[in-house]
């Protein structure tokens, strides 16, 4: 018989063990209806912040159908870390996109997907990495200089942009050929970089006709071509240097001629010049560069107006168009030859859709073809950012939320400093006077718009290029006109707008990168283990089979153990170590054996059959719970046998 205090002992063993073996057997109560794995892993070697992820094919309709999603938008689903700690999602009829806040490269992170939760108010909206959303312009839409647009979401301003500025002319250069040669020599600018633009003008004339010119020199790209075979000939051309151009390029014709030339070096420029150019020459004393439309409507654009020119007599370059500087010009001729080769240039920086300069004015009449070349500015390029067009950009740069609203009047600007990388609400406003920017509630920097508006063209909005925001809204004049919060999953590509005129969205999704993966495991409810058949309902990662006697099973870690909360430390441990998932729960179920036996042997001396007995159950409980495999409930046995021989040794205790 056990004495008072030998009783006491026992119930504690049975106590611990109770507690112990019951929080191994048994999982939380949860609020959810149904929850999978939701894992994201990067296999390449680049770390990631703030990174958007896409788990696709997912069939939300069949889930939705089915039950196992319980709302009719998708809001009472969740992703969630193990520790209960909700990751933003958004869901859509095919797919789930997620946000990261960071990825380290060759890692993993263990989140899962719920359903049955409390309804979300909306989902942000994340459109995957490289995604966007689009809108088509629309009257109601456009800014003019009385606006607000607000926005919630994820900033990096890590990133470098270029400064929104006119390309800048580094140097220049003119050279001529005054006696008759084939071979035309056109020195080009000094200090030629790799990624400059080099613009060369070539104007030529001869007695005879020039016939052929090799035009555009090797490697180059030709903006005109005028003249044919007659004895007057005017080239345009452009390049990207390499940085192996040398200090000069030869132009041949097959005639001898003089001829005369204008070069640029040019930085801070985008995409490729555009030009307008005379198809014939004219006879008179103002050589007259056309109207330009480019490309790329108001934007920071040089503009270079010119002409090239032919006559028997010297003449002289007396005025240039109006609001237009740089002045180049060279003559190619000589008096005994009574022929000369003209070439002139002027630039303008200048923000509108279309210049047409005013006229020159030379000292007599000359035979001349008129241009005007358009260059266009740099604009920001990388980090996210919200455009309309060329005439309004919002986007970071290192440490900074900057504005740029292009119009008419010229360029308005404003900048935040100190900015970190983070969610934040932005909110970048003209009120008819001035143009400014608060960020989360407080205004960091205004300037006076001076007549500047946004311009009112037919570029559409392009709208997060950012990893997600929680809500946009744009207003007019103080009226709300659009405001992009979804309330219920996304079906196909429309971003639908609340606030009710039908400026729906169109998101392009982006795609993961190379070596980040998304997978989604099985759908199990709390209490039973539910199977979604993949050939029924379409949904990506079905269920494993469950009520089937294996004697070597494995760790179920895709359903029983899935939401076992020890599930957080076995996790923490495989994530940091060369040990498995499935090696880390093994080695857990020996070590909760261990102390269970031990602590059992200790309390109880002498009834080392109770400790037995604890070691026994806590072996079935974890074949039971899969942790460990069948075929370990043969040491039940002996463990018991064990304690039976030490009640009735009595050397022991």
């Amino acid at each position: 018989m056990l004495n008072a205090k030998s009783t006491r002992k026992v119930l504690c063993v049975l106590l611990l063990a109770v507690f112990a073996l019951s929080l191994v057997a048994t999982s939380p109560v949860l609020a959810y209806l149904y929850r999978a794995t939701f894992t994201v892993s990067n296999n390449g070697s680049t770390d990631y912040t703030a990174l958007p992820v896409t788990c696709s094919p997912v069939d939300v309709d069949w889930l939705i159908a089915n039950g196992f999603i319980t709302t009719a938008t998708a809001l009472d689903t969740r992703v969630e870390t193990l520790g209960g700690t909700d990751q933003l999602h958004m869901m859509a009829e095919d797919r789930i996109m997620s946000f990261c806040p960071s990825l380290a490269s060759d890692s993993q992170l263990n989140w899962y997907l719920s359903t049955g939760n409390s309804a979300l108010s909306s989902f942000p909206v994340i459109t995957g990495y490289g995604g966007n959303v689009t809108v088509v312009d629309v009257d109601a839409l456009e800014p003019a200089n009385n606006f607000s647009i607000e926005f919630e979401g994820w900033i990096d301003t890590t990133t470098s942009n270029p400064t929104l500025s006119f390309p800048t002319v580094e140097a220049t250069n003119t050279s001529d050929e005054d006696t008759y040669t084939s071979s035309h020599t056109i020195d080009l600018p000094s200090g030629v970089e790799s990624g400059d633009l080099l613009i060369i003008v070539f104007s030529g004339y001869g007695t005879l006709a020039l016939h052929t010119v090799a035009w555009p020199p090797a490697g180059w790209t030709s903006l005109a071509d005028k003249g044919g075979n007659s004895n007057h000939h005017l080239g345009i051309a452009y390049k990207v240097a390499t940085g192996g151009e040398g200090s000069n390029v030869t132009v041949t014709t097959s005639n001898n001629a003089f001829s005369a030339h204008n070069s640029f070096r040019i930085s801070g420029y985008e995409g490729v010049p555009e030009i307008s150019c005379d198809p014939a020459t004219t006879g008179s004393a103002n050589p007259n560069p056309p109207s330009l439309t480019p490309s790329w409507g108001y934007k920071n654009t040089l503009w270079i107006a010119g002409f090239g020119a032919e006559d028997h007599n010297l003449r002289t370059l007396d005025a240039d168009p109006a609001n237009y500087s740089n002045e180049l010009f060279i003559v190619g001729g000589n008096a005994g030859d009574s022929r000369y080769a003209y070439a002139g240039t002027v630039r303008r920086e200048y923000y509108a859709a279309t210049e047409n300069p005013g006229a020159f004015t030379m000292s007599g009449t000359v035979d001349w073809y008129g241009f005007t070349v358009a260059v266009q500015g740099a604009i920001p390029t990388s980090g996210g950012y919200i455009t309309k067009g060329n005439g309004f950009y919002i986007y970071p740069d290192e440490g900074t939320v900057n504005v740029a609203v292009f119009g008419a009047g010229g360029l308005k600007q404003v900048t935040t400093s100190g900015t970190s990388s983070d969610s934040c609400e932005v909110n970048v406003w003209g009120n008819g006077t001035d143009l400014g920017i608060d960020i989360d509630g407080v205004t960091e920097n205004t300037t006076a718009l001076g007549g500047v508006s946004v311009p009112n063209n037919a570029n559409n909005w392009i709208i997060s290029s950012i990893p997600y925001f929680n809500y946009y809204k744009h207003s007019v004049n103080g009226t709300l006109v659009a405001w992009y919060q979804p309330i219920s999953y996304i079906v196909g590509t429309t971003l639908p707008d609340r606030e009710g005129a039908a400026q729906n969205g169109n998101i392009t999704w982006g795609t993961n990168p190379a070596g980040v993966n998304v997978t989604l495991g099985s759908l199990t409810a709390p209490e039973s283990t539910v199977v979604i058949e993949e050939e029924e309902s379409g949904y990506q990662g079905a269920m494993h089979n469950v009520g089937v006697t294996d004697w070597f099973l494995e760790p179920d870690v895709g359903t029983k153990l899935a939401t076992h909360p020890f599930r957080p430390l076995v996790t923490i441990w495989s994530d940091n170590s060369t040990v498995t998932e499935v090696q880390a729960w093994r080695f857990l179920g020996l070590a909760l054996l261990l102390l269970i036996t031990v602590v059992a042997a200790v309390m109880v001396r002498g009834h080392l059959l109770i400790a037995g007995l604890a070691c026994g159950g806590t072996i079935a409980l974890l074949v039971q719970q899969t942790v460990w495999p069948g075929w370990t409930l043969v040491f039940i046995i002996p463990a018991i046998i064990a304690g039976v021989m030490a009640e009735r040794t009595p050397s022991i205790g």
